[in-house]
């Protein structure tokens, strides 16, 4: 089970008073490449068929206090817990092809690793993790060099 947080609720606390300062709703939205970093690290066992994986989105609210003030004018604050609100849905990842979910929807037929970087945001070792996930589920295949750089095609 992974948790994707899809929509947050940010509640400030007070130190002293432990009273809520202030909520308010964060702007990053949680996706399912998100799942992509921890995912690809299982690669082994992916063909297991009696392996599965399920993606959970959740609303949560993260609890946040105040700390010290680091700037003038900015206040960094200690992350304490997140509380989940709601469950949105359930994804499971079964088959080796239930994971081609995880590829953004943009994605060209052929593409380079900067292109898959740009598309995910993801970089060094979870980039490269990412890709040899892909490979090595046959999802995709790397054929021929581009310059100094793979060049990656989606399989049918």
């Amino acid at each position: 089970v992974y948790p994707i947080l899809e929509n947050k609720t940010i509640c400030k606390i007070d130190v002293n008073s432990g009273e809520t300062i202030s909520l308010r709703k964060s702007p990053k939205k949680g996706k399912t490449i998100d799942a992509l970093a921890e995912v690809a690290k299982l690669r082994e066992f992916i063909p297991n068929e009696n392996l599965r994986i399920l993606l959970v989105f959740i609303d949560a609210t993260e609890a946040r206090m105040d700390g010290k003030t680091v700037r003038v004018g900015r206040k960094r604050t200690e992350k304490l817990d997140a509380i989940p609100t709601s469950i949105n849905s359930i994804l499971e990842l079964r088959c080796v092809e239930d994971y081609r979910v995880l590829l953004p929807e943009n994605l060209p037929n052929e593409f380079g690793s900067k292109d898959f970087e740009k598309l995910t945001k993801l970089h060094n070792i979870n980039l490269h993790a990412a890709l040899a996930f892909f490979i090595r589920t046959e999802i995709f295949s790397r054929d021929k060099r581009g310059g100094r750089s793979y060049i990656y095609t989606i399989n049918d």
